[in-house]
């Protein structure tokens, strides 16, 4: 039962690179890479403890809900991709997992919430519910705290080449897709990110975007450069590459 459908020559160059290589945005990585493919789910849905029985999967699904849903209790996202048009000889250097913000949905809040993706440990199907799924989730593969930016980045790497060693028969896990949740609860804090269905369903959002997921092939990137010590050097620490939102 469906719950609701919301970078001079001189001197100059040389601090411009340091500049870019101190803010780390993980967008220089990408360049020296291929774009493989960039797959949509095959299958997405939400569950609530609130309503541990309830789900919010199928065609009339626009948006997948993380956080606190006010009477519908913390609310978590499921998501599965698959590899199948992506041959196993392909070796994946980068896995970037895409969620977009629908910022006018009803109950969205732009304050930060602190999200996490997690490996699913075993099968599911959109009548998915919170009883049957809520404690099927291992290890986390990346966190973003996401505010009010509307396109969303999770490197999840790591776990797309476990999947793919799984089916190469080089151990890793079998595929059964990964759950968006908040890394801890936060009382009034929601995110609403577009569903698979929110562009093609019974009723389509005009510029909706749906989960993606990219992956990159090609040279592995370079690794960052190590500046030598300088007296009284502060340095900032660099921004992670590991999520990021834009």
């Amino acid at each position: 039962m469906n719950k609701r459908t919301s970078l001079i020559l001189g001197p100059a160059a040389g601090l411009l690179l340091f500049v870019i290589v101190l803010t780390g945005r993980g967008q220089a990585d990408i360049r020296t890479q291929d774009l493989a493919a960039t797959l949509t789910p095959t299958k997405d849905t939400s569950i609530f403890s609130g309503t541990p029985n309830d789900n919010s999967g199928g065609s009339d699904a626009s948006w997948l809900w993380v956080g606190d849903g006010g009477s519908y209790g913390e609310e978590r996202a499921l998501i599965q991709f698959s590899f199948s048009t992506v041959p196993v000889s392909v070796t994946i250097q980068q896995a970037l997992l895409w969620l977009t913000l629908d910022k006018s949905a009803s109950g969205y809040t732009p304050g930060p919430l602190s999200i996490s993706i997690h490996r699913v440990t075993q099968p599911w199907t959109e009548t998915a519910t919170w009883n049957q799924m809520a404690n099927n989730f291992a290890e986390s593969y990346a966190t973003v705290t996401v505010g009010d930016d509307q396109n969303c980045r999770f490197d999840i790497t790591g776990l797309v080449r476990a999947w793919r060693a799984f089916d190469a028969g080089a151990g890793g896990y079998q595929n059964y897709g990964l759950m968006v949740k908040a890394t801890s609860f936060v009382p009034g804090a929601q995110k609403i990110f577009f569903s698979k269905e929110a562009r093609t369903g019974t009723s389509p959002i005009p510029g909706a975007q749906p989960p993606t997921l990219e992956l990159y092939s090609g040279p592995a990137p370079a690794p960052t450069p190590t500046l030598p010590p300088l007296p009284n050097r502060l340095f900032m620490p660099l921004v992670s590459r590991a999520a990021t939102c834009r």
